[in-house]
């Protein structure tokens, strides 16, 4: 089970009759070593168990001992780990797929003390059915070109949703985002962007002249339709999120190796405009969030 409590500064986790719950900054701990099980399959852990395998003990927010631990347990050679409270009643046996699903709702819980949209969230588990656990596809493109439609790729993200992509048909602006909730971006304000998605693609930092209540650096702007958009350093380094505000949990959450793949598509379109090719409108970007 996974359920945030009532004031919004906890989530409960665990098995149904043990679930542990934590605070934000256990969660903000604990999300490094998630994220490099998923990407990997391996824990890296400053602990051992007597059998050997890797772990780490720690307190939840009510002080109860609790453990993340690697599993020797497999299914096809599918790596698992344990999560969950030491008390005797178990606890959570996962593998990446099933970790990446759990990844998705505690950094929504981080983002907005809520979980992700449960709707979308079984909507990309029925996607992802057939999908072999052990083969996490991170920001792969997809092209499509049917009858001289308008330029498209399909994509994940690293939480495996569906993003796109795809010119307008007037050649003159650029749909990108989660699918279903993308942003319009015209030239002038893929330029804009050019340089700072360059500059994380090469060295994993994000220069941006806000930051969020929590210190992370932060941007918001208009697309060229005036809805809010934002460009956000993640808490998982080196990630940043990337999209629509006007929808909760709209943005793309994307790594280095998705903002260079994606980055060649963004150079393809403002250099198919040519200097006297962009109609587009100039309206101004938005304020900066907080």
């Amino acid at each position: 089970m996974m359920q945030v409590a009532a004031n919004s500064q906890s989530v409960h986790l665990g098995m149904v009759n043990a679930p542990m719950r934590m605070g934000k900054r256990q969660v903000e701990d604990l999300l490094p070593i998630l994220e490099a099980f998923v990407e990997s399959g391996e824990v890296h852990l400053p602990e051992t168990t007597s059998r050997g395998l890797a772990c780490l003990a720690f307190l939840d927010a009510d002080g109860i001992l609790c453990s993340i631990e690697e599993s020797c347990e497999s299914v096809s050679g599918v790596p698992h780990i344990w999560l969950g409270a030491r008390d005797g009643r178990g606890g959570m046996h996962l593998t990446r797929k099933g970790v990446a699903t759990l990844l998705l709702h505690l950094r929504a819980f981080l983002d907005t003390g809520s979980l992700a949209d449960q709707q979308q969230d079984e909507e990309d588990r029925e996607d992802e059915e057939d999908r072999e656990d052990e083969a996490i596809h991170e920001d792969e493109l997809d092209e499509e070109h049917e009858g001289g439609a308008p330029w498209r790729v399909w994509f994940k993200d690293s939480y495996w949703r569906e993003c796109t992509f795809q010119v307008a048909a007037d050649g003159q602006s650029v749909h990108l985002g989660r699918t279903g909730a993308s942003m319009r971006l015209d030239k002038r304000r893929v330029e804009v962007f050019l340089p700072t998605l360059h500059h994380f693609a090469d060295t994993g930092h994000l220069h941006l002249p806000e930051t969020t209540p929590r210190g992370f650096g932060y941007l918001e702007f208009a697309d060229a339709d005036g809805l809010r958009c934002s460009l956000q350093e993640s808490s998982v380094v080196p990630r940043i999120w990337f999209g629509m505000v006007e929808q909760q949990h709209s943005r793309m959450h994307l790594t280095r190796k998705g903002v260079t793949a994606l980055l060649v598509h963004l150079r393809a379109f403002a250099e198919s405009l040519g200097e006297h090719g962009d109609q587009s409108d100039h309206g101004d970007q938005g304020d900066h969030g907080d």
